[in-house]
């Protein structure tokens, strides 16, 4: 039986990193959409990635029912899940903040003070997966797996143009460049994102 993703985010270049991963590495018997919500999906206040995540895909199920009369989906031909994830930086100079609350560093902060508050330091990238299946049984409680995975690297300076987020002052160990240097490609061998979603679909059995 095929498998249907639906990746709830707001965010287009997370979605066409894991689109990339499906299809430069021939993966078959899933397909993918993005769907943007009207409304961004709140973040509990934790240093909890599981936790944060978890209520994640639950808002975003209960979203989804909204949008898609799960009744009606021919659950013979495919299976239907539903995929969000959460993003951490953690800086060992700050003992591991931000974390999860990353993103609103980077909304407030320009990448280069943030840079250079904490130039050198370790630091690791991890990216949360959390998926559900959507059927008119769903128990996110009882039915949500979380997958998670992580880069270790180096703040430094703003560097290159490509990616997104962090993307221009994060280095991953084992190259010389951020991965807003890197092609897609080339971020891919070290992306917690595309390293998390393996796990997911060696899960779903693909």
């Amino acid at each position: 039986m095929s498998k249907h993703i639906i990746f709830i985010t707001e965010n287009v270049s997370k979605f066409k990193e894991i689109e990339n991963y499906i299809s430069k590495n021939g993966i078959n018997g899933i397909s993918i959409q993005m769907i943007k919500p009207e409304y961004e999906l709140q973040e509990i206040q934790s240093l909890d990635r599981k936790e944060i995540v978890l209520k994640k895909l639950r808002d975003a199920i209960a979203m989804s029912k909204l949008l898609f009369n799960v009744q009606d989906m021919q659950y013979n031909e495919r299976e239907n899940w539903i995929i969000v994830e959460d993003t951490s930086l953690c800086i060992e100079k700050m003992g591991g903040f931000p974390g999860p609350f990353i993103k609103y560093y980077v909304q407030s902060l320009p990448l280069n003070i943030i840079a250079d508050a904490n130039w050198g330091s370790s630091a690791q990238s991890y990216v949360s997966l959390a998926i559900g299946k959507l059927d008119e049984h769903t128990d996110t409680e009882l039915n949500a797996r979380v997958f998670e995975d992580y880069t270790e690297g180096h703040i430094v300076k703003p560097t290159g143009s490509n990616g997104f987020g962090y993307d221009m002052i994060f280095r991953p160990v084992g190259t010389n460049y951020t991965c807003a240097e890197l092609s897609m490609d080339e971020k891919e061998l070290f992306n917690p994102r595309t390293k998390a979603f393996q796990k997911v679909i060696n899960f779903l059995g693909l």
